[in-house]
């Protein structure tokens, strides 16, 4: 009987499977990262895609948090993947490239998160994370990327004193504050203390 089989699978994974990737999903230190990601590909083939975007957001928090940034991308690229206009999992892979200190990357992925942001028409929301991965900067090339991001964000005063060194200054790049800066909220940010006096 050819149709069994494949009738079995989707039995098993809307009887079995689902509840067993909510089940993993409930302890995620104990856990750990890849079995989240598996609990979020469980959930995705259950049908669950909420469910799944949930669990893959999370496992990229405990990669970031662990400092496993290849492994942050991979499931990055798996939530734009099933969800494109995503707007944070498109920030924390500008993140990454601004603390790998990836010029041409870190202008392309910018780019892809103030697109997603409009998209949403929350680019007044870009502002305070653009500000904050400023701060995780002293590269020239990256923090002009910023700037130009902040000027297309509205916000063209923090540009020019990005540009100009008096708005989120940074001594150094530093992969923590960058990855840092992916794993805070905007209402986290104190956007008057990283825009100066």
């Amino acid at each position: 009987m050819p149709g069994l089989w494949p009738r079995f699978l989707d039995g098993l994974r809307g009887t079995v499977l689902a509840p067993l990737a909510r089940r993993w999903a409930a302890d995620d230190a104990a856990m750990g990262p890849s079995s989240l990601v598996r609990a979020g590909d469980i959930a995705r083939e259950a049908g669950q895609r909420q469910e799944a975007l949930g669990l893959w957001g999370r496992a990229i928090d405990a990669y970031l948090q662990r400092g496993l940034h290849h492994q942050a991308e991979t499931v990055c690229r798996r939530v734009i993947g099933m969800e494109p206009n995503v707007i944070r999992t498109r920030f924390t892979l500008a993140a990454i490239a601004v603390g790998r200190r990836r010029v041409r990357e870190g202008r392309e992925r910018v780019a892809d998160y103030l697109a997603a942001a409009a998209r949403a028409e929350a680019t007044a929301m870009a502002v305070p994370s653009l500000l904050e991965l400023a701060s995780a900067t002293a590269d020239p090339a990256m923090r002009r990327i910023l700037a130009d991001a902040l000027r297309q964000a509205g916000r063209e005063d923090l540009g020019d004193r990005v540009d100009r060194g008096t708005a989120a200054v940074a001594r150094r790049t530093s992969w923590r504050r960058a990855v840092g800066a992916a794993l805070k909220r905007p209402g986290d940010v104190d956007v008057a203390a990283l825009s100066g006096p």
